[in-house]
C-alpha cells in the first residue's frame, strides 16, 4: 500500500544550547537521539541546590525574587552559529566565543533537567564567565557527554531512545498550518521559531500532527507519542 504523503519539510533547525536560539540548516543527520547537535549543551546555575545538584536555567526563570517575570527570556539573545567548523556562541550576533568541540571528558557535574538528574561535563571557566556576564546570573555551560545517560520519556510509548537535553523526546515538530492558525487567532504573525522545533512541515490542515501515531520522514520511520505540551 502506497503511503499517504502528509506534507513536505519547510524548515530544519537545531538548538545547540537548550533555551537559546536555533541554527537553521538545509540538511541534518537524524539519529535516535534526535537531530545531530540539538540540545547538546545546557546552561545551569553555578550554585548547587540542597541536594548538591546544579539546576538547569530556562527562559521562563527569574534571576531572583526581585527580577521581572521571565527575566531570563534574554537567553534568546544567545545566538549560536557555525564558523570554520566550530560552534560559536554570540550575544545577539556580537561578542563571539568558541565552544570547544572535544571537551567530552573532565569535570562532571550532577545536573537536574525537569525530573531527571544526570552527569554532564562542565565546559570551563571562560564560557561560564561569558554566560554569567551576559545573563547577569552566575551560570555554567555543561555538555551531554561523559557518562551521561538519559532515557526518553516512557509514559506514552515504551521506547529505547535516549536523549540529550531535550525536554522529553528526541524530535519536536509540527505543521506550519498550525502556527498559521494560531497567528490568525492571535491577530498577529507568530514565527515558528517561537516554539523551538526541529522540523516544520507544510501541506496538511492545522493540528494534523496531533492526530496520527506513526509516520516516515526521509525514509526513516518514527512514532509520534503525544502532542507537544508547548503548543497549547
Amino acid at each position: 500500500m502506497k503511503p499517504e504523503v502528509m506534507g513536505r519539510i519547510e524548515h530544519i533547525a537545531f538548538h545547540p544550547v537548550k533555551g537559546a536560539a536555533a541554527i537553521e540548516t538545509q540538511r541534518a543527520r537524524l539519529t535516535k537521539e534526535g537531530v545531530e547537535g540539538d540540545r547538546q549543551f545546557m546552561v545551569v546555575s553555578a550554585v548547587s541546590d540542597e541536594d548538591e545538584v546544579f539546576n538547569f536555567v530556562t527562559q521562563r526563570d527569574q534571576r531572583d525574587n526581585t527580577d521581572s517575570p521571565q527575566g531570563l527570556a534574554v537567553m534568546s539573545l544567545i545566538k549560536p552559529r557555525i564558523a570554520g567548523g566550530y560552534l560559536l556562541l554570540t550575544w545577539d550576533g556580537r561578542d563571539p566565543i568558541k565552544v570547544p568541540s572535544n571537551r567530552n571528558t573532565g569535570r562532571q557535574m550532577p545536573v537536574r533537567i525537569w525530573d531527571d538528574v544526570v552527569e554532564a561535563v562542565d565546559q570551563g571557566n571562560q564560557l561560564a564567565e561569558w554566560l554569567s556576564d551576559h545573563l547577569k546570573l552566575d551560570t555554567r555551560l555543561v555538555k551531554a557527554a561523559g557518562s551521561i545517560h538519559r532515557d526518553a520519556r516512557q509514559n506514552y510509548v515504551a521506547n529505547t531512545n535516549t536523549v540529550r537535553f531535550q525536554d522529553a523526546y528526541p524530535v519536536h515538530w509540527f505543521f506550519q498550518e498550525s502556527v498559521d492558525e494560531l497567528s490568525q487567532i492571535a491577530g498577529e504573525p507568530i514565527s515558528w521559531k517561537t516554539f523551538r522545533p526541529n522540523l516544520v512541515v507544510s501541506g496538511s490542515p492545522a493540528q494534523t500532527e496531533h492526530v496520527f501515531s506513526t509516520g516516515e520522514v526521509a525514509g526513516i520511520s518514527f512514532i509520534n507519542p503525544k502532542p507537544c505540551d508547548r503548543c497549547p
